[in-house]
């Protein structure tokens, strides 16, 4: 999966108070998630990049389990309610494979 960056996007955590959710998913929980900002999450950190061994190249590489198509939906419709909200992947978790 690859997400289209803007190198002259301005990216910046929210000034004053962060009040972080956290998602293990996009897909099915987009009315959750904006009803959270509505409620005052400013900060959204969603989840997973795994870090693993590329079968072929055998090279480190990062695996992505996200809907990016999704979380760009929700990134969206924040910013067409005026919900100014940031955006955080979380790389691995608890149980996540560290290649070697």
């Amino acid at each position: 999966t690859h997400l289209p960056l803007n190198k002259h996007a301005s990216r910046s955590l929210p000034t004053g108070k962060i009040i972080a959710g956290y998602s293990t998913g996009c897909s099915g929980q987009e009315d959750m998630i904006l009803q959270e900002a509505e409620r005052g999450v400013n900060l959204l950190i969603w989840s997973f990049i795994n870090l693993r061994v590329d079968p072929v190249s055998k090279k480190q590489d990062f695996g992505f389990s996200i809907n990016t198509t999704c979380i760009a939906a929700v990134a969206q419709e924040l910013t067409r309610r005026g919900l100014p909200t940031s955006h955080l992947i979380s790389i691995g978790g608890g149980g996540a494979p560290h290649p070697h």
